[in-house]
């Protein structure tokens, strides 16, 4: 009679203690937060600031464009965007690793913490976060929600993924987004010559007159890969215009899509020519090592 009741109280203590053993290690399994889970999906604003600095990405239709401070839109790199979005989607929030509101030692001061925000059309701030510098275990990246003082480590997103606060590291350098195996003929203009390639099934004529096709081969692949060096100061956009470049002209068509390279005269300087793709997207810098080999003249082709 006596063993009865001993035995219900070691068992009511067997499942206590193992309650809290269970309480214990729960509690030591860092608590994780989304906060841009949700939000990164459906984001079609991002604002990125560091001290004085911004930029501000805006969604426009499915391209992305950078907005500069005189309110010029341009192409934004898609994949650099991408990257930005996706390391804020998976990111997790992990330990607190300090309550005081000095962020200096984690990057998180007022001018060296580079804030994100991501808005949604029609609305305000849906959710945004201070990032500081990357922790000593490279896995880690410092972090603070807005309007708390807490400071946390955070996984998933490597500060290199942020980006910077410069508009021209947004923007988009390529020039000619065309496959070059899709090209169905180009025209090159420049002064004193015209180049006229088309496509015939496998073979290419010049002017008419079939022609070896390597040379447009390689043509090709250079204009597919073709990419800025630089771009104009916004100060000169004007003067370096689609409409003011005349000093040479490159024309490639694909069955349903044109584009055309406009050439200004050489910064003999710098030697760099200013060159735009179309009237929206901004006049850049192309150097005459990347421009010349694409100005081919007709004695240029056998």
């Amino acid at each position: 009679m006596f063993r009865s009741p001993l035995i219900k109280t070691l068992v009511g203590l067997t499942v206590l203690l193992a309650v809290l053993v269970g309480l214990y290690f729960y509690l030591q399994v860092p608590s994780r937060e989304t906060p841009f889970l949700k939000a990164a999906g459906k984001a079609t604003g991002v604002l990125l600031t560091q001290g004085n600095d911004r930029v501000n990405l805006l969604q426009d239709g499915k391209v992305w464009k950078v907005m500069t401070r005189s309110g010029a839109k341009y192409p934004a790199n898609a994949e650099k965007v991408k990257t930005l979005l996706s390391g804020l989607q998976d990111l997790q929030v992990e330990d607190e690793i300090s309550e005081g509101r000095d962020g200096t030692p984690y990057d998180l001061g007022p001018t060296t913490a580079f804030r994100v925000g991501l808005t949604e059309t029609g609305s305000s701030l849906m959710v945004g976060g201070d990032f500081g510098k990357q922790a000593p275990d490279f896995t880690h990246i410092y972090f603070r929600f807005p309007n708390r003082p807490a400071i946390y480590l955070a996984r998933n997103l490597i500060r290199g993924e942020l980006g910077e606060t410069d508009v021209n590291s947004w923007r988009d350098k390529t020039l000619v987004d065309m496959p070059e195996a899709k090209v169905q003929s180009v025209i090159i203009e420049g002064r004193g010559f015209k180049t006229s390639l088309e496509r015939s099934s496998d073979t290419w004529t010049l002017s008419g007159r079939k022609i070896d096709p390597a040379p447009v081969y390689q043509l090709l692949g250079a204009l597919a890969h073709l990419k800025a060096d630089d771009f104009v100061d916004p100060s000169s956009a004007t003067l370096y215009g689609y409409e003011n470049l005349h000093w040479a002209r490159i024309t490639a068509k694909t069955n349903d899509r044109t584009v055309e390279l406009r050439i200004g005269a050489e910064d003999k300087q710098a030697k760099r020519y200013p060159v735009a793709a179309a009237p929206d997207t901004g006049p850049v810098w192309l150097s005459e090592i990347h421009l010349k080999p694409l100005l081919l003249k007709p004695s240029d082709f056998k």
